[in-house]
């Protein structure tokens, strides 16, 4: 495919079924506009509802003669760029006035301008809401004081207030900043020295951005990361995420669900199961809303984490639901391993486990995380199954895994092996009810073990 061919392919990709059938209505408004393209418009309409059908353009493009291939694909592409403008313009209220405003003043139409203006004061509130709105009030209230000081040389520009619109965009991308430095401080233990960062936080405590929405949305963003024993913030998070999901674009509303989900699981990594429930809730709500969903697809790292804490709250009915409704929204390629596994999972959970064992079987396990998780689980259901031929085997086989797999980070290798020594030591303290108690009194205190939870619940019901 040429390189013009590819990025078409690339853009359309992109879109959605419904967003590719009004780029179609639009290509029909462009062209009617542009007299030189109304020869190829069919051609157009042609190679766009190829794609809408088959999802490829090879078959009509390689149809039309190279030379003129390369114009159309290339003209189609730069039509398409526009209508991905033209959308984010159309679909915004505050971006629209802030281009109409641009558009008036160039034309010199200072009267519709002011109209615009005063409308825009009165509708403060819902620009405020948008992320670059406080950009576009600054844009607007300075034009607005050239006007003035032209019209009347003695007028006061409204310096306050081209202050304050001006101050909000840089605090709300300086915070955006704070939280992706704060998240990979969490992540990695680095450290960064952020210039102003306790100043900035100063300045949204004091009060000063409490009706900017998108401003406070980051502030508990970084909160959660930064004091997270101080559970107030991912309460005032999920609320406010809630209110405001409309002033972020469906990928950055995603991003905010995956901290208050990140925010869950460090706090039931810590012993706190009840965020457990407030985890399965957020998934709920996402699923609900179609948060979830990157165009119409649904990660199978959400299926299956969806999956695994529903199990652990043991809605089992809601979570075989959930397995059959969803499995369809996965991507063709993922979808029977996904469905293979999480049913396997499922059937673990309620102690079915010679099912959970069949179904295994049937998973592909060329994914690294799948072979791990397929891997503990197998482990899992030889003890269950007080198989401790089968146990001890997939103890070897596992450690043999660990050893080989240079995919798996160092960290990760460690915890799964201090596992299976742990497996080995509960194996061998069967009956021996002192034992067992020690093995307890470990587990309780270990740091660096998978599972651990799981080690727990065994070694006190053998006691």
């Amino acid at each position: 495919m040429k390189s013009e061919e590819s990025r078409l392919h690339l853009l359309l990709s992109a879109l959605e079924v419904r967003e590719i059938k009004s780029f179609l209505l639009f290509l029909q408004w462009q062209v009617a506009i542009n007299e030189r393209h109304k020869g190829s418009l069919s051609l157009m309409n042609k190679i766009v509802s190829q794609y809408l059908e088959q999802k490829t353009i090879v078959d009509i493009a390689n149809k039309i003669p190279a030379k003129e291939r390369g114009y159309i694909t290339g003209d189609l592409s730069a039509y398409l760029q526009t209508f991905l403008v033209f959308k984010h313009a159309y679909n915004s209220d505050a971006v629209y006035r802030h281009l109409l405003s641009k558009e008036f003043l160039r034309r010199g139409l200072t009267k519709p301008f002011n109209t615009l203006y005063k409308e825009t004061q009165r509708k403060k509130k819902d620009t405020l809401q948008h992320e670059n709105g406080n950009h576009y009030l600054y844009e607007l209230e300075k034009r607005f004081a050239e006007i003035q000081v032209q019209s009347n040389g003695k007028a006061i520009p409204g310096f306050k207030n081209i202050s304050l619109w001006l101050d909000t965009p840089f605090v709300l991308h300086k915070l955006k900043l704070f939280c992706e430095a704060a998240n990979y401080i969490n992540i990695l233990s680095a450290e960064f020295d952020l210039l102003f960062r306790k100043e900035r936080i100063a300045i949204v405590e004091s009060g000063y951005f409490n009706d900017v929405k998108p401003v406070m949305v980051y502030y508990h963003v970084l909160m959660t990361l930064t004091k997270p024993q101080e559970e107030k913030h991912f309460s005032e998070l999920q609320k406010l995420v809630a209110e405001a999901g409309n002033n972020f674009d469906s990928l950055e509303l995603m991003e905010l669900y995956h901290y208050l989900k990140n925010y869950c699981t460090r706090k039931i990594n810590t012993g706190n199961l009840l965020y457990r429930k407030k985890l399965l809730k957020i998934y709920k709500g996402m699923l609900s809303e179609k948060i979830l969903f990157r165009k119409q697809w649904l990660s199978q790292w959400d299926y299956k984490n969806a999956v695994t804490v529903s199990l652990r709250e043991k809605e089992y009915s809601w979570t075989k639901d959930f397995i059959e409704n969803y499995n369809g929204h996965l991507v063709a390629t993922e979808r029977k391993n996904a469905y293979r596994f999480n049913k396997a999972a499922f059937h673990f959970a309620k102690g079915e486990y010679k099912e959970a064992k069949r179904m295994l079987q049937f998973v592909d396990l060329n994914n690294v995380f799948y072979r791990l998780d397929a891997r503990l689980m197998m482990l899992k259901i030889y003890f269950e199954l007080d198989d401790m031929d089968g146990l001890h085997f997939q103890i070897a086989s596992f450690n043999k895994f660990l050893y080989r797999n240079n995919q798996l980070s160092d960290y990760q290798k460690s915890i799964y092996s201090n596992l299976l020594k742990a497996v080995n030591k509960l194996t061998q303290a069967f009956n021996n009810r002192a034992q067992l108690k020690k093995l307890v009194t470990e587990f309780n205190n270990a740091k660096d073990i998978a599972d651990v939870q799981w080690l727990k619940e065994k070694a006190s019901e053998l006691i």
